[in-house]
């Protein structure tokens, strides 16, 4: 079976090194990863529909809705549960 490629964008976090240096793996997927020089760009691409996952500033998300609903599923940081 072959892997699924997902591009995903977000910024260098201590929180995301381990999936861009491959320590954890992305069952089934063959992940392209991507930044940018600063993090709303990273935001704007993915409005843009450049990535397939991304994280997105909590503005960037509300200004997706239209008549009520978003194209967007926000998850949230498990961190701040």
């Amino acid at each position: 079976m072959t892997n699924r490629t997902i591009d995903i964008a977000f910024w260098d976090y201590d929180r995301t090194r381990l999936l861009l240096d491959g320590t954890i793996p992305i069952q089934g997927a063959e992940p392209r990863f991507h930044s940018a020089r600063i993090v709303p760009q990273i935001f704007k691409a993915m409005i843009d529909g450049h990535y397939d996952v991304s994280e997105l500033g909590f503005t960037y998300f509300l200004r997706t809705f239209v008549d009520g609903r978003s194209p967007f599923l926000a998850l949230p940081d498990m961190d701040s549960l």
